[in-house]
């Protein structure tokens, strides 16, 4: 069993944007298809790296809350999963 970590600094996700970045799979989440600039492809980006590993963590930090949401596989299907925000731990 492995484990990848990647921690940016940008501006954080809150509840309502992990579920949308993670939720809703095959969707233009990302702003791609009006114009923005970004990275992502029609929503595919993140989710498909998680599910090519089987399972994955992504917490987003937005005004000292933490929230955090897991994607991967439960009987052959994908599942997402999402947890009430809390406050951050001390040292993060």
């Amino acid at each position: 069993e492995s484990v990848a970590r990647v921690i940016d600094f940008a501006e954080g996700m809150d509840g309502q944007k992990l579920d949308r970045a993670l939720g809703v799979y095959a969707e233009d989440t990302s702003g791609f298809t009006a114009g923005e600039p970004v990275r992502g492809y029609f929503g595919r980006g993140v989710k498909d790296a998680i599910l090519g590993l089987g399972s994955g963590t992504v917490t987003g930090i937005v005004q000292g809350r933490q929230h955090q949401a897991w994607l991967g596989i439960r009987n052959e299907r994908a599942y997402y999963e999402a947890q009430e925000a809390t406050p951050v731990p001390p040292g993060c």
